[in-house]
């Protein structure tokens, strides 16, 4: 008997700081030295194949250390290139997370002229096999599945280059909200050589209260709706929390070098946790005008 309690009594507190870890998550990296990937690594972040990655100093967003993600390897047409970095994170139905990272592409980058309009992820939020599932099981119930947000940089002719975001579910077999369609829903042209600073407000759910807000140098990135700038839908393939994922993953042959520049990533539960301004965008402070009208449903 009183060792069923203390069973009991484990899971309790086992439980109950799982949530507290849900709710609390946060991380923080300026890349100023190679922690990210000898500390973090072993508790959070994990590398996937092909990872190719290299830090440098005094060139980053506030003159100091960041990440340069690059590939430099060509195969079969639909072979998957990719180097990202993937950051657990535990948020599930009905949590909100708030994401900065900033991002910069150099002069450099080229794409052949036979992948204009293609495109490179180089961030994305991707579902995990659902509780007590495996990978095998996963993808036998999610067919082409692709991640419910994915930031894609293309171009048309190495002039002008665009940040491309994409959101919404598919890919899942008889899944209640399949009509939340896997769309561009944000666009933006941005120059080469300029940091540009990303911030994310993501609701995780099954039904269309789930949404994200965007912005880029704090400016909405998500169209204004005449209430805020988010956009709304599902955005969850099941149970499991979503992890984060950076870095590039392209779909096809280039002989270019392709190198990103990465900075200031930070993970938290509020606006102010994780923004580099000291103001609040436009659209924040119009909103809070108007929130008596959430009283009024």
């Amino acid at each position: 008997m009183l060792k069923t309690k203390f069973t009991l009594l484990l899971l309790f507190f086992t439980i109950l700081l799982s949530a507290q870890k849900a709710s609390s998550f946060k991380f923080c990296d300026d890349f100023e030295s190679e922690n990210f990937i000898n500390g973090y690594r072993n508790q959070e972040i994990t590398k996937n194949n092909g990872y190719n990655f290299n830090f440098s100093s005094k060139k980053g967003r506030f003159n100091d250390g960041f990440l340069t993600v690059y590939l430099n390897e060509t195969g079969r047409y639909g072979t998957p290139k990719r180097s990202e970095y993937g950051l657990r994170l535990y948020d599930s139905i009905g949590m909100k997370k708030f994401f900065q990272i900033s991002v910069q592409i150099t002069d450099g980058l080229k794409f052949d002229d036979v992948n204009f309009g293609r495109e490179i992820m180089i961030m994305q939020w991707h579902s995990k096999p659902a509780p007590n599932r495996d990978w095998t099981h996963y993808r036998n119930n999610n067919p082409f599945n692709r991640p419910s947000i994915a930031l894609y940089l293309t171009t048309n002719d190495n002039l002008n280059f665009y940040l491309v975001l994409r959101y919404g579910n598919n890919g899942k077999k008889d899944f209640k909200y399949s009509g939340e369609v896997w769309s561009v829903v944000a666009l933006q042209r941005i120059d080469v050589n300029k940091w540009y600073d990303l911030t994310f407000e993501i609701k995780w759910s099954f039904q269309n209260d789930g949404y994200i807000a965007s912005y880029i140098n704090n400016e909405p990135f998500t169209p204004f709706n005449g209430l805020h700038n988010k956009v709304y839908g599902a955005n969850m393939h099941n149970e499991s929390p979503v992890y984060f994922k950076f870095g590039q993953y392209r779909y096809w042959d280039d002989k270019n070098v392709h190198k990103i520049h990465f900075d200031e990533l930070r993970v938290g539960n509020s606006f102010d946790e994780v923004s580099l301004y000291d103001e609040y965008p436009c659209t924040f402070n119009e909103n809070k005008s108007l929130n008596f009208i959430q009283n009024h449903k």
